[in-house]
C-alpha cells in the first residue's frame, strides 16, 4: 500500500513503544494543527490591517517555540516524569497566558479603528 508524504511524516512523528504515548502525540499534533491555523487567520488579520505586524510575528515565535518544547517533552518520553503525563495542566497555562498579552490590541480600539475605516469608506 503506497502512503502518502504526509501519512508517513506523521507515522515518524508517533512513539512505537509506547501506546499512550503515541495518543498522547496524536493529540498534541492535533492542539498543534490548532495553532497553524491560529497563525494563519491572524496573518490574515494583520494583512488586512487589523493588528500589527509585529504582534504576529511575536505570537508565531511564542507558539513555535511553546510548541516545541512540549512535543520534546513527549517525543523524549521526559513528560513521563510528571504527576499528569498528558501535561495538561502545563498546556492549560500556557495557552492562559497566550490569550492575556502586554503587546495585544485593545478591543475598544480595535471597534473604534473599524469604526472609522467604514466611516472613512461612506459606510
Amino acid at each position: 500500500m503506497d502512503h502518502s508524504f504526509f501519512e508517513r511524516i506523521f507515522a515518524r512523528a508517533l512513539p512505537r513503544h509506547d501506546a499512550k504515548q503515541s495518543v498522547r502525540m496524536q493529540r498534541f499534533l492535533m492542539a498543534a494543527a490548532t495553532y497553524v491555523m491560529t497563525i494563519g487567520l491572524t496573518s490574515l488579520s494583520a494583512y488586512l490591517g487589523f493588528i500589527e505586524w509585529h504582534a504576529v510575528s511575536f505570537m508565531t515565535m511564542a507558539i513555535l517555540l511553546v510548541n516545541g518544547v512540549f512535543y520534546f517533552l513527549i517525543r523524549s518520553d521526559l513528560n513521563l516524569k510528571f504527576k499528569d503525563p498528558s501535561l495538561t495542566q502545563q498546556q492549560k497555562v500556557n495557552q492562559t497566558v497566550g490569550l492575556v498579552s502586554i503587546w495585544e490590541t485593545n478591543p475598544v480600539e480595535l471597534f473604534r479603528q473599524h469604526a472609522n475605516r467604514l466611516k472613512s469608506a461612506g459606510l
